[in-house]
Parts: C-alpha cells; structure tokens; sequence
C-alpha cells in the first residue's frame, strides 16, 4: 500500500516539475504548451488535474518501466477493450501510445469526463486551432476534439475553456468547409 501511495506521489512530483519548467511531455506527441491553453482558457490546475487521473498516471509510470499493477488495485480492464479483430495492419489508424492507453481508458468508463476532457485537449493541441497550415490530419484530430468536447459537456462539465474551444474549432472547420467548392448530388455531375 505504502508503495502505491509512493509511486502515486513520483508521478505527481513529475509532472508538476514538467510543468514547472513549461516544458515536461507524456509523450512526443502531447508537450505541455502554455501559450496554447492559456488561448484557450485552461489553466495549468485543470492541465495537472487530468494529468493525475489513473489511467494517465499509468501511462506515465509505464514510460519509466513500471509495472501498472504496482501501482493500484483497480480491476484490470474490461475484456472490450483488449478485444482485436484481424484486420490487415495497413487499414487500422495510427495513434501514439498514449492516445492508445487513454481511449482504452475512455472506452471502459465513457462516463469518466476527466478521460474525456484529457483526449479533447490531446486533440485540440493536433487541430486546427494550432499554428500552420491546414491539411487533412489537423482536420481530424479537430473533428475528434469536437466529440470529446462535447462528450464532456454531456457529462456535466461545464468549464469556461470548453465552451471557448468549441466556438473556435467551429469557426475554424467552418472556414475550411466554405472554402471548398459545393458538392452536388444531381445525376451527371462530376
């Protein structure tokens, strides 16, 4: 049990520390970026609150060779989400480890809305809404921001930077769609 609590406590330690220097990253793919979040309202509180959540904290302790069952008791995860069909490797989508840990998470507790509020954010930083030109990636990681978002707003949260964050990837896929040319059902078109 002490041993539980001790890991519990290096991980938080961790990522405060991370933080601290601005510059700390569960993974490659999702560094702490403060200028990004304080666009859009989330404030480094609510950034080390979802960070702390189990799951995440099992990512992160995993990165550095320890073993997940030592650090909690929880049951082990339903059989649903270790279930894989044999689809060829070539038609499955690509994600980051971590995206990978945090869905399974998701996907075995969907009323969790701090999972949910952590993969909104995990998109968001991939979307649109960040700097440089728009491209088919950008636009799926903000369509998945979309449903997390609005995932967590069916849960119950209310927070001020969610409702910031749907405005703007609205407006942002918005100006991607009208941009495009008019796509037209009508027989004999092209």
């Amino acid at each position: 049990m002490k041993l539980k609590y001790l890991l519990f406590a290096l991980a938080g330690v961790l990522v405060t520390a991370s933080h601290a220097q601005a510059k700390g990253s569960l993974s490659e793919d999702f560094a702490y970026d403060g200028s990004f979040y304080n666009e859009l309202g989330i404030n480094l509180g609510t950034i080390i609150s979802l960070e702390s959540h189990p799951a995440i904290v099992r990512f992160g302790l995993s990165r550095f060779g320890v073993a997940a069952d030592a650090t909690t008791s929880e049951t082990p995860p339903a059989p649903i989400a270790d279930y894989e069909t044999a689809i060829p490797h070539a038609s499955q989508p690509v994600i980051s480890p971590l995206e990978k840990a945090v869905l399974t998470a998701y996907l075995d507790t969907p009323g969790d809305v701090r999972l949910a509020k952590f993969l909104a954010i995990y998109h968001l930083t991939q979307s649109l809404l960040k700097n440089g030109p728009a491209n088919g990636e950008k636009v799926k990681h903000s369509i998945i921001a979309l449903y997390f978002l609005n995932r967590a707003r069916d849960l119950g949260s209310n927070d001020k930077w969610i409702g910031k964050a749907l405005e703007k990837t609205d407006k942002k896929l918005n100006a991607i769609k009208t941009s495009l040319p008019g796509v037209s059902v009508e027989e004999g078109t092209p």
